[in-house]
């Protein structure tokens, strides 16, 4: 397989770590199955994966080792049926792939498979730098139906197929949070002051505490463009003010990202702190057995209300005819029931999007936590995050919350500065 680095823009670190990525998949050479069978000969060729990370998360050494076993493995089963296939896998935070994606499509140089967020793909699907696909009716039977229609179009197209779906859960370390917190009020109490917590300042990853503090159905009217009211106010400023003094009390972090909260936990500065299942397999091999999850805290006004995330495959613009199908082959092949389950199982970090693939609940705490995660995701459906995914949203909800934690906007002004940017959003 032929390895190149990242090309020009994303600088030589990128395209180190992206050669890193390559090699140790062009060292694989698996055997053909029983008599060859599986093998499709007419099936060959060299594609380019793209793989996004999230833009909080520092892309390093450990990171790439997790990309590498994970990719690494469906792409070595993938080639145990078609070993003529080579796919190079390059490494990218999100924020930088539209920017990406736009240069190399239009020099013709766009990655023919990519593994991303669906906000991500659907800001490309919106450039038009990757290509809607339609599905047979056989194939979207099989797919989780809350993950398909965060991938639609308007028209009916998915922006690509959904390959994972990643609840939100705490994380904590069990050496010393004997018990996670069940509610908000525990969670202040933390341990009777003895426990650290840490809790993020952007949108998709603050919105477990919404329905916990009743102002879900707020965000939900207004983000789908309803008449803002004074109740709706209330609620947010509400939900503002429990933040401002949770902020105020000692043991109790705003941390400015979600690499920075990992960082906190692994190195003991933190206890306890909100995390998507894909950050497991890096808290697993710093902190081993000491690791905890649990579903997020509930309080007055309900259950926790996570944003579940689905990963997606996309396809680029540029590709030959016979790389379109071994991209959609893989694409396929990655959707399987015996591939999501064994995703699944040797990950503990995700779960199937193939509706006829049922987690074995029972058999994993990590796993039946996933599960009831996910369900409180579904119930959350669209609210704040979904709409504030983009990197400029993001920053201007960042750059609100840590105005008003640090005291420069009292709860009213930027409740009333909230409710208009999301009345705005929900009306375009």
């Amino acid at each position: 397989m032929a390895v190149s680095t990242a090309r020009a823009g994303v600088g030589q670190r990128a395209g180190l770590l992206a050669l890193l990525m390559a090699l140790p998949l062009a060292g694989c050479r698996p055997a053909p199955g029983p008599d060859g069978a599986g093998a499709d000969a007419n099936l060959r060729g060299s594609i380019v994966m793209a793989v996004g990370v999230n833009n909080d998360v520092t892309i390093d050494a450990a990171l790439l080792e997790e990309l590498n076993r994970r990719v690494g493995d469906l792409i070595h089963s993938y080639r145990n049926l078609h070993p003529r296939v080579r796919v190079e896998v390059q490494p990218f935070q999100e924020d930088r792939l539209a920017r990406e994606m736009e240069r190399r499509s239009r020099d013709g140089l766009a990655p023919d498979l990519l593994m991303v967020n669906t906000s991500t793909a659907l800001t490309l699907a919106q450039m038009g730098v990757v290509r809607p696909i339609r599905l047979s009716a056989e194939m979207t039977d099989q797919l989780d139906r809350g993950s398909l229609e965060r991938v639609r179009l308007p028209d009916g197209q998915l922006i690509g197929l959904p390959l994972l779906i990643q609840p939100q859960v705490a994380c904590y370390d069990r050496r010393r949070v004997p018990v996670p917190p069940a509610t908000l009020e525990a969670l202040l109490a933390r341990d009777g002051g003895r426990m650290q917590v840490g809790l993020p300042i952007d949108a998709i990853n603050l919105a477990w505490t919404l329905g916990p503090l009743g102002a879900l159905d707020t965000v939900k009217r207004l983000s789908a463009g309803e008449p803002e009211t004074s109740a709706d106010r209330a609620r947010l400023r509400a939900w503002l003010e429990w933040l401002g003094n949770a902020h105020l009390q000692q043991g109790i972090h705003f941390l400015s990202n979600q690499e920075d909260l990992l960082k906190g936990l692994v190195s003991g500065r933190l206890d306890w702190i909100s995390c998507r299942s894909t950050h497991l397999g890096r808290l697993r091999l710093r902190l081993g057995r000491h690791l905890g999850v649990a579903l997020l805290p509930s309080g007055p006004g309900g259950p926790a209300s996570p944003i579940n995330r689905e990963r997606l495959l996309a396809f680029g613009i540029n590709s030959t005819t016979s790389q379109a199908q071994v991209a959609e082959s893989l694409a396929r092949f990655s959707i399987n029931p015996l591939v999501q389950r064994t995703i699944t199982l040797r990950s503990l970090d995700s779960l199937p999007v193939n509706r006829n693939l049922r987690p074995p609940v029972g058999s994993s705490h990590v796993l039946d936590t996933l599960v009831a995660a996910r369900a409180q995701g579904d119930a959350t459906q669209d609210s704040l995050p979904l709409r504030h995914t983009d990197a400029y949203a993001s920053d201007r909800f960042r750059g609100l919350l840590t105005r008003y934690l640090y005291g420069e906007m009292d709860a009213r002004e930027a409740a009333e500065t909230l409710a208009r940017s999301l009345g705005r959003r929900g009306g375009r």
